[in-house]
């Protein structure tokens, strides 16, 4: 079962109430763009595995790193191939470099919302270089 945001739900039930989409269909594309971002996100991946990926802040005056053993999000972007790691000591090089990505903190329940979090791992390290 599909659990998307109640505006994104909303919004996609009342196109389905005009005729202009079904409720089905508009699930299902969500799906689809899920298993479409996750595949290019694994094609990034695999095209720059010496890439290395930590997860943690990236301010000008600070910058920390957190573990990715635990959230699904970053268990999953591993089963992906995306190199994430814990450095040893932080190294603020890709901060430096302009080399960031955000990354969303709460819980991804929705095809909806897991979609463009890939996609926009999978631009960053389709673009990026090594720093370190």
């Amino acid at each position: 079962m599909v659990h998307a945001p109640a505006s994104s739900l909303t919004r996609r039930g009342l196109l389905a109430a005009d005729g202009a989409l079904g409720l089905d269909a508009a699930l299902a594309a969500c799906g689809s763009e899920t298993k479409a971002a996750a595949e290019r996100l694994r094609k990034a991946a695999q095209a720059k595995k010496d890439i290395k990926v930590p997860i943690g802040s990236g301010y000008s005056d600070i910058f920390y790193v957190s573990t990715p053993a635990r959230p699904a999000d970053t268990l999953f972007f591993k089963e992906l191939g995306v190199n994430l790691i814990v450095p040893d000591k932080p190294d603020p090089a890709a901060v430096k470099a302009g080399q960031v990505v955000p990354r969303v903190t709460e819980p991804i329940r929705s095809y909806a919302k897991c979609a463009p979090l890939m996609e926009d791992l999978a631009k960053a390290l389709e673009n990026a270089k090594k720093v370190a």
